[in-house]
């Protein structure tokens, strides 16, 4: 999936009590062992991953409808466009009326 975590990027602060389960603070066990750390961190690396990939599919999802909503919009305003613009065969007909109304207005 992504690169590998590196001792760098696995390096942060635990929860108050998380760190007193590690350390045995609060008395009911034994500290947590190197390979219980290793199984709790790649279950929160694999948690997290999980969620990332999920994040990022909807958001691809997302972007996707948009562009489809955008197209639609686009056909609607090109449709209302040359339904309501002014056009060669508007033009003709309004210069052919003007041409009655003159022959009209001459004969009566």
């Amino acid at each position: 999936r992504g690169a590998p975590l590196t001792s760098v990027q696995m390096n942060f602060v635990l929860p108050a009590p998380v760190a007193a389960v590690e350390s045995g603070a609060e008395g009911r066990g034994a500290p947590l062992t190197s390979v219980q750390m290793n199984f709790v961190r790649n279950m929160i690396h694999e948690a997290l991953e999980n969620f990332r990939d999920t994040s990022h599919r909807d958001i691809i999802n997302l972007q996707v409808e948009m562009v489809r909503q955008f197209y639609i919009q686009l056909n609607e305003i090109h449709g209302l466009i040359e339904k309501y613009s002014v056009n060669d065969s508007l033009i003709e007909e309004i210069e052919r009326l003007r041409e009655e109304n003159k022959r009209l207005r001459a004969n009566y």
